[in-house]
């Protein structure tokens, strides 16, 4: 059975088993899933973290990082000394509110297809389907309504937050995070990696509710993450063929001017 899962819970600023993510994660329902629990603190404050807290989990490890380091570097890190082959890693922001079935849907359905490497949840922000989304180098487009099953990798991207990728892909053909990609850009790197050697992932029938800063940030804030997100985008495709990287280019030109002109601001057009 597949049936171990390691859950990493990155923090910022906050205190750990307040977190939105921990709270609802502590009170997922009860199943057959053995869960452990590592909290990656990067916040400049060390929080203790006792255990007794969440007998709900087999084990808690935390690990402090008051110099903030990148999520690719954390994500390596965890991949390499932390995750073991026959488990599933779960990627989890400290915004996300986890259903209490979550675990339950998990086991279900990766019993169901054991070929399958990669299972998400649907990402619901500010009341758009935030994730997954086709996507076309650069451009991505929300559904309007709630998929699952199997689904293609190709033209697929999605959100870190929610990820249950297995430990046999992480530790086997996964080529790790690009480590210049420090926040902005890392989820999008691992889909297109994913689909370079897995044709398929598994949408579950489950929805997590979760933050997302670019909806809120004001239009000089969000230029400033558009810009991180375009650096990024260079990166992550720049082993591609050329033909990859001169569409990327192009669609993220266009995607620059739609924003500049919905914020009415040239900073979209520039390069970081």
């Amino acid at each position: 059975m597949r049936n171990e899962v390691l859950a990493l819970i990155v923090v910022y600023g906050q205190t750990p088993i307040k977190t939105i993510s921990f709270q609802t994660l502590a009170a997922t329902q009860k199943s057959s899933v053995k869960v452990r629990l590592l909290i990656w603190d990067n916040s400049p404050k060390y929080h203790h973290i006792s255990e007794p807290i969440a007998p709900h989990f087999e084990r808690i490890n935390y690990i402090s990082t008051p110099e903030n380091i990148g999520l690719s570097t954390i994500y390596n890190e965890v991949i390499e000394k932390h995750l073991n082959q026959n488990e599933f890693l779960l990627l989890l922001d400290q915004d996300s509110a986890i259903p209490f079935d979550f675990f339950e849907q998990f086991s279900r359905h990766s019993n169901q297809h054991p070929e399958i490497d990669l299972f998400l949840p649907t990402i619901r922000a500010n009341d758009r389907l935030v994730s997954p989304l086709p996507y076309f180098y650069g451009w991505g487009k929300y559904w309007k309504t709630p998929r699952a099953g199997i689904q293609s990798s190709k033209f697929r991207c999605a959100i870190n937050s929610g990820m249950m990728i297995s430990g046999k892909y992480l530790k086997g053909d996964f080529p790790g995070y690009d480590e210049r990609l420090r926040f902005y850009g890392t989820d999008t790197q691992f889909m297109v990696s994913y689909a370079r050697s897995r044709k398929e992932f598994f949408i579950m029938e489950t929805t997590i509710d979760h933050d997302l800063s670019f909806f809120e940030a004001t239009s000089k804030n969000k230029a400033s993450k558009f810009l991180e997100m375009k650096s990024a985008y260079t990166w992550i495709y720049e082993k591609h063929p050329f033909y990859q990287r001169a569409l990327n280019i192009v669609v993220m030109s266009i995607v620059s001017l739609i924003y500049a002109l919905k914020h009415k601001s040239i900073t979209f057009l520039k390069t970081k």
